[in-house]
């Protein structure tokens, strides 16, 4: 029940506007530094080598298929990075602007994960990381002692609700914009008195709920790791259906270059990991991406009918 209520409040939120929306998640973004970025930095002050340790794999799993998990956990820390197209319209050059965008935010990220890997990696010994439910409440209980470590979990759990509103905010703008280039509905371009497109809000919220319902389970740890699976897999099925656009979109043009190379690679990769993926998790994400279909059919039909 947390977990909803959580999801109906930011919802209200972003119901007050972008205005609004924005200023919480500024706050919210600021309050991320801390564990983000101070933490581990300090742990690299107490970097042992020691503490890297190589544990006896016990899981009947082929090395393909353990790649192909530690690919799902590594690509949930970089979904989003493709919100950064939302704001095309309104960004001078944005064939040039949002690309070096996400290559240039993507490397940061990369950096900011290496150095948290590393630093936790090195502060706490690998036996007890294994089992640590907070790394970062588990770091700084060792660099502060005290009582500090509950100061950055209070911190840690707002830093996840600023995501979740960047999230909720970003799946109304997109659905926004996509109605505006009449690829969706109209009504997702409805918009109420504080200027906050209330249709894509209130359907991504209506759409979450379920997700958190099917991945209920016994602990906390089992909930968020079915989460990511299931979000992973689900973006995946919408980046192979753009890599599909992209190759029809060069052989339309009669393009020629390393970009079929770039969509080759990328078909690749794509079709891999859904190969390794278990059929009850292919089944469940696929339907996020399913659920879309009845909705551009009636709008298409719609559509053409108009057009007659």
């Amino acid at each position: 029940m947390l977990e909803i209520s959580l999801v109906i409040i930011i919802t209200l939120l972003n119901l007050k506007g972008v205005q609004a929306a924005g200023h919480a998640e500024f706050v919210l973004t600021v309050l991320k530094f801390v564990p983000l970025m101070v933490i581990p930095l300090l742990a690299l002050s107490y970097f042992n080598t020691d503490n890297f340790v190589m544990s006896a794999c016990t899981t009947p799993m082929g090395t393909s298929q353990i790649l192909s998990q530690v690919t799902l956990l590594t690509l949930w820390g970089f979904i989003g990075l493709e919100s950064a197209t939302t704001p095309a319209g309104s960004v001078e050059n944005p064939g040039k602007t949002i690309p070096k965008a996400i290559i240039i935010g993507t490397l940061c990220v990369a950096g900011l994960y290496l150095i948290n890997s590393v630093g936790i990696m090195g502060l706490i010994p690998g036996q007890e990381l294994v089992h640590s439910k907070a790394p970062y409440v588990d770091a700084v209980q060792r660099i502060f002692g005290g009582h500090w470590h509950l100061v950055i979990a209070v911190i840690a759990s707002i830093a996840c609700i600023g995501t979740l509103n960047a999230w909720m905010l970003a799946s109304g703008q997109i659905a926004l914009g996509l109605a505006e280039d009449q690829l969706l509905p109209s009504l997702f371009a409805r918009k109420n008195q504080f200027d906050a497109p209330f249709i894509g809000l209130l359907t991504s919220c209506l759409g979450i709920i379920p997700l958190l319902i099917l991945t209920n389970h016994h602990t906390l740890c089992q909930q968020v790791g079915a989460i990511i699976d299931f979000s992973v897999i689900a973006f995946l099925f919408v980046y192979l259906i753009c890599v599909l656009a992209f190759l029809k979109i060069l052989k339309k043009q009669n393009h020629r270059g390393a970009s079929w190379i770039y969509a080759f690679i990328s078909l690749g990769f794509c079709g891999w990991v859904l190969y390794e993926t278990s059929l009850k998790t292919l089944a469940i994400a696929s339907l996020f991406t399913i659920s879309g279909i009845p909705v551009y059919s009636l709008w298409y039909r719609s559509k053409r009918y108009l057009n007659q």
